[in-house]
């Protein structure tokens, strides 16, 4: 039966990872997968807050980047290019 509980094991781990996605707190997260302390699931919320801030990085990343391409063109509409 390891199997078995390597599967529920799991899909708990799942379920408490989109619990933290979808912004429940750690005391949420302690009574949905049945932990007793918040250092049982602070993984979760570490990983979830991880994501968040990659995230967040790409997209500032991105507006900068898109930012640059916008100044390059008007500058060379300009004439200063």
């Amino acid at each position: 039966m390891a199997g078995c509980e390597t599967i529920a094991h799991g899909l708990r781990k799942a379920a408490l990872r989109a619990a933290a996605h979808a912004g429940c707190t750690g005391v949420e997260l302690m009574a949905l997968g049945g932990h007793s302390s918040l250092e049982q699931v602070q993984e979760y919320i570490d990983e979830v807050d991880q994501e968040r801030a990659a995230d967040a990085a790409m997209i500032k990343l991105e507006m900068a980047r898109e930012n640059s391409r916008e100044q390059a063109v008007a500058k060379e509409k300009s004439g200063g290019g």
